[in-house]
């Protein structure tokens, strides 16, 4: 069910990607990395980074990952 609202949103303005569920679900790792980092300076734009530089994208990651209280390795 959560899968089916994010493609949901990802469809609306501004993301307007054009996904199914079967597309997203199809997505490799890579391809939906590629994706948060479109998606999310379009939430804020003080996280857009270049692509290019990866420790700074990884960075940018983590630091919303920590914020959105996800857990890391390790944690329970």
């Amino acid at each position: 069910m959560l899968v089916q609202e994010i493609v949901s949103i990802l469809k609306q303005p501004p993301f307007n990607e054009t996904l199914t569920l079967v597309s997203f679900d199809e997505k490799k790792e890579y391809e939906l990395l590629e994706m948060i980092v479109k998606v999310l300076p379009m939430i804020d734009k003080e996280m857009a980074v270049d692509k290019s530089e990866t420790q700074e994208v990884f960075k940018l990651l983590l630091e919303f990952l920590k914020a959105m209280n996800f857990p890391c390795s390790g944690e329970k």
